[in-house]
């Protein structure tokens, strides 16, 4: 780390970009090339960790009016992301072979 900061001071004083790395997404948008799916750096967006990633997927395709079904059991991030923007839930769904 000393060796980084050393070399690139710079990387102390300001934010990272909101999307994420460009680096990174150049590396990531590569890997989806060799995939055959199309995509650009600036349509991709890195996240922090998967409760981001969830609760931005929610705030950008879930309307205040949407009804939200999940199943159960589930990952409670995805609730927690909901109950904050107040969706209404349906009763979970389990998805246990009956």
């Amino acid at each position: 780390m000393q060796h980084v900061l050393a070399r690139h001071p710079q990387i102390m004083s300001k934010y990272g970009e909101i999307q994420g790395d460009l680096q990174l997404r150049q590396v990531i948008q590569s890997f989806l090339e060799k995939l055959d799916v199309p995509s650009t750096p600036e349509n991709i967006l890195v996240t922090s960790g998967s409760q981001q990633g969830l609760d931005l997927v929610a705030r950008t395709f879930i309307g205040p009016d949407d009804v939200v079904v999940m199943e159960a059991p589930t990952y409670p991030g995805p609730l927690m992301s909901l109950w904050a923007e107040e969706q209404e839930s349906l009763p979970s769904l389990s998805i246990m072979k009956e």
